[in-house]
Order: structure tokens, then C-alpha cells, then sequence
């Protein structure tokens, strides 16, 4: 910074400000854009806190198991696909920008 203030005109801060900006930025639209893909290839939700405590089960950690893996077998295979394709391709070219 003593650099900048010696010489007039040198605003070297605000272009570093200005590309970490940049790149936050960047960071926060790929990221949404992935999560957003999610549910374009159909991700389903449950809550299963909820629903195990609102049905008759007798072990509420035995219901909740379950009622997860069936979460994850009741996905299509659309989203499987798309996981692949954001593992295998989508983060690589992320950690290489």
C-alpha cells in the first residue's frame, strides 16, 4: 500500500478488490447454478424427522434409516446422471479455472 500512496494514479487495492470481487461472484453463480440443476434433474425431498415423529413407529432411528434409503431409491435416474456429471466433469473444470 506505501507503494500506491508514493505514486499518483496507482489504485493497485481496487484492482485486487475489484478481482476478488470477481471472483467471489463467479464462485457464488456456479454454485447456485449448480444447485439449482438439482432440481431441474428432479431432486425429491423428505423430511424425516417429521415424518417418523408423526407416524406410529416404535424406534424413530430405524424409521428415519429407512425413510432415508427410501429417499435415495425414489430418486430418478436423471439426477443420478447429473451427480456423475458434476463430479466427473462440472467440479474438475471448476478446480482448473
Amino acid at each position: 500500500d506505501e507503494d500506491c500512496l508514493q505514486a499518483k494514479g496507482r489504485r493497485e487495492a481496487t484492482i485486487f478488490g475489484a478481482l476478488s470481487m470477481t471472483a467471489h461472484f463467479a464462485g457464488a453463480v456456479f454454485a447456485a447454478a449448480t444447485f439449482f440443476g438439482l432440481g431441474f434433474a428432479g431432486l425429491t425431498t423428505r423430511n424425516c424427522g417429521s415424518f417418523c415423529e408423526a407416524s406410529d413407529a416404535l424406534d424413530q432411528h430405524v424409521c428415519i434409516d429407512d425413510c432415508f434409503n427410501a429417499t435415495i431409491k425414489d430418486q430418478p435416474e436423471s439426477l443420478r446422471l447429473y451427480i456423475r456429471v458434476v463430479l466427473g466433469f462440472w467440479a474438475p473444470f471448476c478446480e482448473l479455472l
